[in-house]
C-alpha cells in the first residue's frame, strides 16, 4: 500500500517513440531553435528524440515544435511534443499536442496511449478508460503489459481485471513478480477474499523480502484474517527501518482490534506526523468496517477524502458504513458521489440500487 497510485508512472508509451539510436547529432540549446533545412522530417525527429532520450525535455520540445512549423502535417512531432509535456507535467498542453496528432492519425497507437496517460495524470478516468481501451484494441500485446492500464483498473476498482492482467504478467515472467503478487493481494482484499489476499501477500514477501510495500500488504493480510499478533510483528519490524503513515496507522488499528487502546492511541498519534496516504487510509477504513469499528472507519475514510477529494473509494466506504448503520440518506449521499467519480464500479451501482 505504500506505493502512490496517483503519482506519475514510467510511461510505457514514451519509450516506444524512440525510433533508434543514431549517434552524432547536435544538441539544440538555443531558446529560438533553428533546424537544418536540408534534413527531412524523419531525420529531424531522430534529432529531437536524441534530446528527449538525454532527458533534455525542454530542448526536445523546442525542436519538436520547430519541426511542426516546417512540417505542419507531421504527426510524430506532435506526439513528441505531447511526450515532452508529459515529462514536464504540463498535462493540458500534452493533451492539446496529442489531439493535433489525432486529427492526422486517429488510429495511431502512440497518440491514443499518450492521451490515456495524460488523462490518467489528471484523474479523468472516463477518458483514460476510453483511450487505453482503444490502444488495447490497436495493439493488445503491448497494452496488456501496460502499467498505466493496470493502474487504471486499480483506480477504478476493476479488481477482476487487475487479477487477470497480473496473473498473465506472472505467467510471462516480466521480472516484477512481487509487484504483481502484491497487486493481486490488494485486489483480493478489496474483493473481501481475505484468504486469497493473504496467500498472494505471502508470495510477494517470499519473492522480495526487503520490499516494504510487500510487508505492509502482508501485515494487512494478517489483520483481515484476524491474526493481530502476526500483523503487529510485521508492522513493528517495519517501523524500525522506516517511518510511514500506513505503518503507524496499521499498528494503531492492530492494537485497537487486539484490545490495547493505549498503544492504539499512541501509534495513531505517530501516524499523524506523516502525510496521509489516501489508498492506505481507505484500505484501513475497510479493514475497520470488516470488524464493525464504524467510528474509526469513518475517521479513516474522511482522512482519505481530505487528502484526495476526487478519489471515489473513501466515499464508497462511507456509503457502506452508513448503510450498515441504517442511515439511508447518508448512505445514498456518499454512494452517489462515489458513483459519479467512478461510473465503472458495478458494486457501487448495486449498493445504490438496493437503497433507492
Amino acid at each position: 500500500m505504500i506505493e502512490k497510485r496517483f503519482n506519475p508512472l514510467v510511461f510505457f508509451v514514451i519509450s516506444l517513440l524512440v525510433l533508434g539510436a543514431l549517434a552524432g547529432f547536435l544538441l539544440y540549446k538555443s531558446s529560438n531553435t533553428k533546424i537544418n533545412s536540408k534534413k527531412s522530417a524523419n531525420e529531424l525527429l531522430v534529432d529531437a528524440n536524441m534530446l528527449y532520450n538525454k532527458h533534455s525535455y525542454s530542448d526536445a520540445l523546442k525542436l519538436y515544435e520547430a519541426i511542426t512549423k516546417k512540417y505542419s502535417a507531421y504527426a510524430p512531432a506532435y506526439v513528441g511534443m505531447g511526450n515532452s509535456y508529459l515529462q514536464l507535467k504540463k498535462y493540458d498542453k500534452a493533451i492539446e499536442s496529442y489531439n493535433k496528432s489525432l486529427i492526422l492519425r486517429n488510429d495511431d497507437f502512440l497518440t491514443n496511449a499518450g492521451l490515456g496517460s495524460a488523462y490518467l495524470e489528471l484523474e479523468d478516468y472516463d477518458k483514460t478508460y476510453f483511450y487505453l481501451r482503444k490502444t488495447q484494441y490497436l495493439a493488445p500485446n503491448i497494452t496488456r503489459v501496460s502499467s498505466n492500464l493496470l493502474k487504471l483498473y486499480d483506480a477504478l476498482g476493476m479488481y477482476d481485471e487487475v487479477i487477470n492482467i497480473s496473473l498473465q504478467e506472472l505467467k510471462d515472467n516480466t521480472g516484477k513478480d512481487d509487484v504483481y503478487y502484491r497487486r493481486i493481494a490488494m485486489a483480493y482484499s478489496f474483493k473481501k477474499n481475505y484468504p486469497k489476499a493473504l496467500e498472494y501477500a505471502k508470495k510477494a514477501v517470499e519473492y522480495n523480502k526487503e520490499g516494504a510495500s510487500n510487508r505492509v500488504e502482508l501485515a494487512y493480510g494478517f489483520l483481515d484474517m484476524g491474526n493481530f499478533e502476526d500483523a503487529i510483528i510485521v508492522f513493528q519490524n517495519l517501523s524500525r527501518i522506516r517511518s510511514h503513515f500506513d505503518i503507524y496507522e496499521g499498528l494503531s488499528v492492530a492494537y485497537l482490534l487486539s484490545g490495547d487502546a493505549v498503544k492504539s492511541n499512541f501509534y495513531s498519534q505517530e501516524a499523524k506526523k506523516y502525510p496521509v496516504h489516501s489508498l492506505g487510509a481507505s484500505a484501513t477504513g475497510f479493514t475497520l468496517l470488516h470488524y464493525k469499528q464504524y467510528d474509526r472507519a469513518i475517521a479513516e475514510f474522511n482522512l482519505a477524502i481530505n487528502k484526495t477529494p476526487q478519489y471515489y473509494l473513501p466515499y464508497k466506504g462511507l456509503g457502506v458504513v452508513y448503510k450498515e448503520l441504517g442511515q439511508k440518506n447518508k448512505a445514498i449521499q456518499y454512494l452517489t458521489v462515489a458513483k459519479n467519480l467512478n461510473r465503472l464500479d458495478k458494486e457501487t451501482k448495486k449498493l445504490l440500487e438496493g437503497l433507492i
